[in-house]
């Protein structure tokens, strides 16, 4: 079952090489409730007789339950790293409680879940994959700005940064470029053709200085020299995963409104 993966997945064998899978377990435990909940419906509508009521000393699994479903994996995966551990161990308890009552009826839980296995092999083997090369990967597929070039507003001179389109170089590995301490420093990209996006990753440098990138703003333009903003970043982050309503643009600028030093170790820009 889904959430015996799931507790695999927090146990593994070998330990992980990048940190941990703690928002695909979210995802895991998420489609385990999924379907608790669908066995649950589908009980009482059969007329096989309702299950028990899920009990347990936290809140109402159930409520907790409907509200998790809602939810997805992206939700899970911009978590803060306690906060994605926290909510493991809730999901966990949640997804034991709504199991215990439906095991008092074993042959009819064992016939439903036949019934699903097609269905939940597709997105399990899909979630087995992120598990394996890294929920990135789907990022990096979709990213409009790989191997787009960009232009930085400056260049300190004594600075290793990369060569556009480069983001990544053996010359620098805690940014890819630098400017020099200015006024409103920025990097722009160029998609080569208007686009549709909706959202951009920022990953801040993380060896210092990561509060330089604070404000940042993102601008999209359809034309030469016409900027409009589309997303603020206001508070300190590592990575971050800024979402706006979709909208058409050619060039992207990310831009920090005031007198500093602007540097980033990745930029990725998405449909």
């Amino acid at each position: 079952m889904v959430d015996v993966i799931a507790r695999q997945v927090l146990a593994p064998i070998e330990p992980y090489r990048e940190g941990r899978p703690d928002a695909v377990v979210c995802e895991l435990f998420r489609e385990a409730i999924h379907w608790s909940l669908a066995a649950r419906r589908e009980l009482e509508s059969s007329g096989e007789g309702k299950p028990a009521p899920a009990s347990t000393e936290s809140d109402d699994p159930e409520r907790f339950a409907h509200e998790v479903v809602a939810r997805s994996f992206e939700d899970f995966a911009e978590l803060r790293e306690h906060e994605q551990a926290e909510l493991v161990e809730k999901l966990d308890q949640c997804s034991r409680a709504l199991l215990e009552p439906l095991l008092s009826q074993q042959v009819e839980w064992r016939r439903l879940w036949l019934a699903r296995a097609v269905r939940i092999g597709v997105p399990c083997l899909g979630v087995a994959l992120l598990v394996t090369v890294g929920p990135g990967m789907l990022d990096d597929r979709r990213d409009l700005a790989r191997g787009r070039p960009w232009k930085a507003s400056s260049e300190l001179p004594q600075s290793a940064g990369c060569k556009s389109p480069d983001q990544e170089c053996h010359e620098s590995s805690g940014f890819f470029f630098h400017t020099q301490q200015q006024e409103s420093p920025s990097i722009e990209f160029d998609l080569g053709e208007t686009k549709t996006i909706s959202s951009v990753i920022v990953e801040n440098r993380t060896d210092c200085c990561a509060e330089r990138a604070i404000p940042l703003v993102v601008e999209v333009s359809e034309n030469p020299g016409e900027w409009r903003e589309v997303r603020r970043r206001t508070k300190d982050f590592d990575t971050w995963r800024g979402r706006f309503s979709p909208t058409r643009a050619r060039w992207v600028r990310l831009s920090v409104p005031r007198g500093t030093f602007l540097h980033l170790a990745r930029v990725k820009i998405l449909p």
